[in-house]
């Protein structure tokens, strides 16, 4: 059994997220098409507003594409696809890739516990917990690199 060397406590709200990202990181494409269509129906497209040119209540496609550029949601998602994918290269470059392999099996292919156990050689569910807390540690580090969390510091 791996021992966690140490837990950084997170907020509420970013172990919500992560645990959101893990569960559909094979959907992150998805759901970045899905606001950009919900971007396109909230702005009415026109080529005659590009016809007219460049004013207050203009709609051309360079707006469009502006506001994707600039849409919130789209860059966080954006930024945790670097976070995932940074997260599993480094995992799958360690000399014993169990939390890349717990990551491919969970949630990626969407195996149950007890495969996952069998899989991983693991002792036991408290073992794989240990593992998924560990891992949701390390993604908060990246996140915390990518300036999607500021590090929140206790004085105690």
């Amino acid at each position: 059994m791996r021992n966690i060397k140490t837990i950084k406590l997170f907020p509420v709200s970013a172990s919500k997220e992560i645990s959101f990202v893990l569960k559909n990181c094979n959907d992150i494409n998805y759901y970045i098409e899905q606001r950009k269509k919900e971007l396109i129906d909230r702005i009415n497209y026109s080529t005659a507003a590009w016809l007219r040119g460049r004013s207050e209540n203009s709609n051309s496609m360079e707006d469009i594409l502006i506001l994707y550029e600039n849409d919130r949601i789209i860059k966080r998602f954006k930024k945790w696809q670097k976070v995932i994918n940074r997260l599993l290269n480094d995992l799958s470059n360690e000399e014993v890739p169990i939390e890349y392999y717990l990551i491919k099996y969970r949630y990626m292919e969407k195996m149950s516990d007890e495969y996952i156990i069998d899989k991983l050689q693991l002792n036991s569910i408290y073992e794989l917990r240990n593992l998924i807390v560990n891992i949701k540690n390390k993604i908060y580090e990246y996140a915390l690199q990518e300036n999607l969390y500021e590090e929140v510091i206790s004085y105690e």
